[in-house]
């Protein structure tokens, strides 16, 4: 009996044994294979356009007849090494780190604006007022659920029942927040889409104002003016490449303040004003739409030359029609382009300050501009006229 005993204790221990090991197999194939496996599809999703869009900067010479420029290349490059360290650190972990993930821009709530004129920004009484809509934007927290940047159209009701509306976007939000604006997170206006628009991508912020202006009701044929600071104005400005968008919308005017869209392509309908001030960085990350070609190379070892911008043979927005009013400002005094919050030159109270000062003062740009019939319709010195919402954006994985 004792020796049968034994032997079933011993059957006993090994079959408990073989379901340790059992169990322990399955535990290490979900825990370390396939959760490395899906952390790594994800990753290469995301990497996979990005190595199309590298490509694309390069051939698009032979199917555009479009030299590569410059900063699409390296904001591509940036966005194609991120993704790449993304599939390794994914694999490595387990986890999906979400490294320059675009997701989907999305609009999760919303909010009326009071058409108050005593609130600068509220009524586009003219192109000053308008532009201020802008500083408002920013500025306004009343009825926001969150800090995520807000899109906002304003209905601008005409006598004959009809509308035009203004679509104003802002710009960066999270500049300086790492990792988190290059890791997924729920901003749509964040690094990973300033690298996308450079790049030519689509990005979470471009489809958040696409949302916003869905959600508007913005019917076919209405007169839409974009208006835009920093990102803002990439966005509006990469919008208008799009075909399924310029006939989904008539955009007959936009405006960018402080947005580097020297390498964009105005379609010939819209009357656009690029507002820089001369000592704005901002506008510079496109290098005046440097060409990529061979450069001296500065350091004492490799190559003697290296891939690098090389100036365009003119510095105005290229392959644009007589549409394009492209004016740079001087800043307003003890303005720089390092300064604090307030005395940056990319800020947008200091564009508000420096255009009310150009109008004030006469400029020939502006006040052309200004004087232009089409914008009549977006202006109104009648608050019953006037209907704004706001729009708050949100990245979606």
């Amino acid at each position: 009996r004792d020796v049968v005993e034994w032997g079933r204790d011993g059957l006993d221990w090994l079959g408990d044994r073989g379901r340790d090991l059992v169990d322990a197999g399955r535990n290490f194939w979900d825990e370390q294979v396939v959760t490395r496996w899906d952390a790594g599809m994800a990753a290469l999703a995301r990497l996979g356009p990005s190595i199309v869009n590298f490509g694309e900067q390069f051939t698009q010479i032979f199917t555009e007849g479009r030299w590569p420029r410059f900063h699409e290349v390296a904001a591509s490059a940036i966005l194609l090494l991120g993704r790449t360290g993304g599939l390794f650190a994914n694999i490595a972990t387990g986890e999906d780190h979400q490294i320059f993930d675009s997701g989907d821009g999305v609009v999760t709530s919303t909010n009326s604006v009071e058409a108050d004129p005593e609130v600068a920004g509220r009524i586009p009484t003219d192109l000053n007022a308008l532009m201020q809509i802008q500083n408002d934007t920013y500025d306004n927290t009343e009825g926001r659920e969150s800090d995520n940047r807000h899109v906002r159209v304003t209905e601008v009701r005409q006598p004959d029942g009809s509308s035009a509306y203004i679509v104003t976007v802002p710009g960066t939000n999270g500049l300086f927040d790492f990792p988190g604006s290059v890791t997924g997170g729920d901003e749509a206006f964040d690094n990973t889409s300033n690298l996308e628009l450079q790049a030519g991508e689509r990005s979470a912020s471009m489809e958040a104002v696409e949302a916003a202006m869905r959600e508007a009701g913005i019917p076919p044929g209405a007169p839409v003016l974009l208006n835009g600071h920093s990102q803002g104005g990439m966005v509006t400005s990469a919008l208008l490449q799009d075909p399924a968008f310029r006939e989904r919308y008539n955009v007959t005017h936009m405006i960018t303040e402080g947005s580097p869209n020297d390498s964009r392509q105005v379609p010939a309908g819209v009357n656009y004003l690029a507002l820089e001030h001369t000592n704005d960085a901002v506008p510079k990350l496109d290098f005046g739409d440097a060409l990529l070609g061979p450069v001296p190379n500065p350091f004492p070892l490799g190559p003697p030359v290296l891939p690098g911008p090389i100036p365009h043979p003119t510095t105005d927005l290229q392959g644009s029609p007589g549409n394009v009013t492209q004016v740079r400002l001087d800043p307003p005094p003890g303005v720089t382009m390092t300064g604090g919050s307030a005395q940056n030159a990319h800020h947008y109270d200091n564009y508000d300050v420096s255009i009310r000062r150009e109008l004030a003062n006469g400029n020939p740009q502006l006040t052309s501009y200004a004087n232009d019939p089409g914008l009549s319709v977006f202006m109104t010195d009648d608050p019953s006229r006037v209907r704004s919402r706001e729009y708050q954006s949100h990245r979606r994985p």
